[in-house]
């Protein structure tokens, strides 16, 4: 029977990753840019969500421009850079910042499906749940 890794993350834990995956016949890579780098055959998959908890919910866009995700300065300097940025812009509101008051995948559904703008700041361009299209951070002034 073929033994098949879905390896996400990658990113973050390669270093483990790469060695691991020698134990399967196929990997399925959620980081487009890391399929060529493991020594086994690979293949991109990249993240996908339900429809039926991704949906248009008939709620009124009340949210100009929103975040959902962690906002810790130590682990992910460029992304409190920029949601700080936006905020002071924009009025950037911010949900789920820290791990104990992350957001149920219902509660993100329904944020994302109540706002006209949903911020996205992934590691090194990853695709993610909170959206497909690349951001690319500027100058805020």
């Amino acid at each position: 029977m073929p033994r098949v890794y879905y390896a996400v993350d990658v990113h973050v834990n390669f270093f483990w990753q790469r060695y691991y995956a020698r134990l399967f016949d196929l990997v399925v890579v959620a980081q487009k840019d890391y399929v060529p780098l493991f020594d086994v055959p690979a293949r991109w998959l990249p993240w996908g969500a339900d429809e039926r908890v991704f949906r248009e919910r008939g709620l009124g866009r009340v949210h100009d421009l929103v975040f959902a995700g962690t906002v810790d300065p130590a682990t992910r300097p460029k992304r409190a850079a920029i949601v700080a940025c936006l905020r002071e812009r924009f009025g950037l509101e911010t949900f789920g910042e820290s791990v104990e008051k992350r957001l149920s995948w219902d509660e993100m559904a329904a944020l994302f499906a109540s706002s006209k703008i949903v911020l996205n700041e992934s590691i090194l361009g990853d695709l993610n749940f909170r959206s497909s299209r690349r951001w690319r951070a500027g100058r805020c002034s």
